[in-house]
């Protein structure tokens, strides 16, 4: 079977979706079957240890004094060259292969991904499979309320505009969904698509490869320049520094806990680059913390240094299915979570993690506290979670994707 994974960004990008595409792709091929990936105006390659290998040497920096800007504000519609080139691109493609070979079109956005899918679909008719990552729509509101900019009404009417358009597209060729979450299925659901033509698959992580790279524990503190005495409980967040992911909140609990508790012995460790960096930053300084919070940047296969950490926060207003939250499990860490329906999916409160508001300050102290002061309680949490950690294997889930090509391409 050859699968074109279509996607809207960098293929050797940092972001989840990037790294979704680049490990179903190297899953599908060790499991025999063809792949190309077409990423950003349309340029193509089947070379998936490549494309890996580029993200690894070319992790990039966010000029955190650029910020939020308002182009940001309509990344969500589709890039017209993009989209032109990609349908040319994978519609020569296909022509040029052979015609006996079955063929599934895999798109990872919403905007040109899914027009390319779709214009490609009606000159070839092969299937197509929209995968939709994270909470799209939510995670614009959450932009255009924290960037307040004098766009922000144009983009409020514009996504209304491209969202109803995709729903039109989208019940018109009965697409099949793939969605991360329950949460998104019920909205789409609410919006008019059929419940049989979606299918809530997690993200996934390859657990041998993954226990094969993680680094010990003072290893890992010592290459993340991290020397801190061994009582010193290290508290990390990894991921993206962007609206959703709530990174803010995190200081300033972190910044009260110091205050309420100043004979801690704890570091807060920051590994990710966004364009909320400058606004972290300077949030640090306002609590005067900056001796006990590391910004570490971009680190490839972050992962592998989860062993410097005691306790995961993951503090987001929305989530699709983190890699960084299942890595924390397998990794048996003491985790405090939002309290949102994509996690508490994943985590049962109080028996595998603390789940709080994202919006609660102290709410999210408190938690920090709890397992900071409970090492015991840390140690009971880490074991249910990595044990859980065990259903999110490759294996198990990317199988179910392959399931779903095998039906279509039937048809």
């Amino acid at each position: 079977m050859r699968i074109y994974m279509i996607y809207g960004g960098k293929a050797n990008g940092s972001g989840g979706s990037a790294r979704y595409v680049r490990e179903l792709s190297d899953f599908l091929v060790s499991r025999g079957h063809k792949v190309k990936i077409l990423c950003r105006l349309g340029k193509m390659t089947s070379n998936i240890e490549e494309t890996s290998r580029l993200y690894h040497q070319n992790v990039s920096t966010f000029n955190s004094k650029k910020g939020l800007s308002n182009l940001s504000l309509f990344q969500f519609l589709p890039n017209p060259l993009s989209t032109v080139f990609g349908i040319i691109n994978v519609a020569k493609d296909i022509k040029s292969e052979n015609r006996n070979e079955r063929v599934i079109l895999h798109a990872h956005d919403t905007a040109s991904s899914l027009l390319i899918a779709l214009f490609v679909k009606r000159i070839y008719k092969v299937p197509v499979i929209i995968h939709i990552h994270g909470f799209p729509t939510r995670e614009q509101k959450i932009k255009m309320a924290m960037l307040k900019s004098p766009f922000s009404n144009l983009s409020k009417v514009m996504a209304i505009m491209w969202h109803n358009v995709n729903l039109s597209l989208i019940r018109h060729d009965s697409i099949h969904l793939i969605l991360n979450n329950n949460e998104v299925k019920s909205f789409y659901e609410s919006c008019g698509i059929l419940p049989e033509t979606m299918k809530v698959i997690p993200s996934a992580i390859n657990l041998r490869r993954w226990e094969a790279a993680l680094i010990p524990r003072l290893e890992a503190r010592q290459y993340l320049d991290l020397y801190q005495p061994k009582d010193c409980v290290l508290i990390g967040y990894i991921g993206g520094l962007n609206p959703g992911k709530n990174v803010e909140t995190l200081i300033s609990a972190f910044g009260c806990f110091l205050k309420d508790y100043p004979k801690t012995n704890a570091k807060l460790v920051i590994i990710g680059d966004g364009p909320m960096k400058s606004i972290l930053e300077d949030l640090v300084a306002k609590y005067n913390i900056g001796d006990y919070v590391s910004f570490l940047g971009n680190i490839p296969d972050a992962y592998r240094f989860l062993n410097a950490l005691d306790i995961f926060v993951l503090p987001s207003l929305s989530e699709g299915s983190p890699f960084s939250l299942i890595e924390s499990m397998a990794a048996g860490k003491g985790i405090i979570a939002s309290n949102i329906p994509s996690i508490s999916e994943l985590l049962t409160q109080g028996k595998e993690a603390v789940l709080i508001n994202p919006t609660n300050v102290e709410e999210l102290k408190r938690a920090v506290f709890l397992l900071y002061d409970n090492p015991d309680l840390r140690i009971r949490l880490g074991k249910a979670v990595s044990e859980k950690a065990k259903l999110y294997d490759v294996d198990q889930i990317y199988g179910q994707i392959i399931k779903i090509y095998e039906k279509l391409a039937q048809k």
